[in-house]
């Protein structure tokens, strides 16, 4: 859910989404829903595949997904990047975005964000939500 809260107030017409480990698709068609002008999703497990084409069909969507370890996409040229994964992978990925993008990052306890202080010294944190034990950050590289 707050996921989709930040989609809704960062994604629009003008934007280009990457969605690293993408998973089902939903938040890739979310986003091209609300008229991105560009979505590219990623994931690591193959197994993702028939699940996010179906969630595609159903919702009358046309996104390009690639199998891939996170930690090897070069292109981080979008205007926002969503990754909604494991606490670990974000802390290895991080440091390999260099883009202006606004950057939402969820799948973290709230108890772990310290863990992303020294990481996030670079970027300005544009918001933090909470729900229950669960954090969703938005940065931006300063």
């Amino acid at each position: 859910f707050m996921m989709i809260e930040s989609i809704l107030k960062y994604v629009n017409k003008s934007t280009s989404v990457l969605d690293v480990g993408c998973g089902s698709g939903i938040l890739s068609i979310l986003s091209q829903k609300l008229k991105a002008k560009k979505v590219f999703a990623v994931d690591n497990d193959s197994d993702v595949v028939e699940n996010f084409n179906y969630n595609l069909d159903l919702n009358n969507s046309s996104v390009k997904l690639e199998i891939m370890n996170c930690l090897d996409i070069k292109d981080f040229n979008y205007n926002v990047i969503l990754a909604n994964i494991n606490k670990h992978i974000l802390l290895d990925l991080i440091p390999l975005i260099y883009s202006k993008a606004i950057i939402i990052l969820s799948g973290i306890l709230i108890d772990d964000i310290k863990d992303f202080k020294e990481i996030l010294s670079k970027y300005e944190i544009i918001e933090t939500i909470k729900k229950n034990e669960w954090a969703c950050l938005v940065i931006q590289i300063k």
